[in-house]
């Protein structure tokens, strides 16, 4: 039947966590200039940004962010995610458009 299907990705705290106007995902490390894209290629419409804690030990609690894709499905339903870790020097513009020419998307 139909359900309220919810999937979520976690990111750790002092990440700069943003969703694109394109609907990707990016957690940015300022420190490093490491990133990580998530987009979704099944999932249309973009997610939703909710606030959380990470604690990394008793008694402790650093604020982080969680993105939220949300939807209602007939089940059994599969849902794919592009992971894509983008190194400092890298143009992201460039290594996005390579992926979804790569993906179809």
């Amino acid at each position: 039947g139909e359900h309220q299907i919810a999937t979520r990705f976690h990111f750790d705290s002092g990440l700069e966590v943003i969703v694109r106007e394109d609907g990707v995902v990016s957690g940015l490390d300022r420190t490093s200039g490491t990133r990580l894209l998530i987009l979704s290629l099944d999932v249309l419409q973009p997610p939703q940004t909710e606030e959380q804690f990470v604690s990394r030990h008793y008694g402790a609690k650093s604020p982080s962010a969680t993105v939220c894709w949300s939807m209602r499905k007939q089940v059994p339903v599969t849902f794919r995610w592009a992971l894509i870790p983008i190194a400092a020097a890298e143009d992201v513009e460039l290594r996005l458009s390579v992926v979804r020419t790569t993906l179809g998307d």
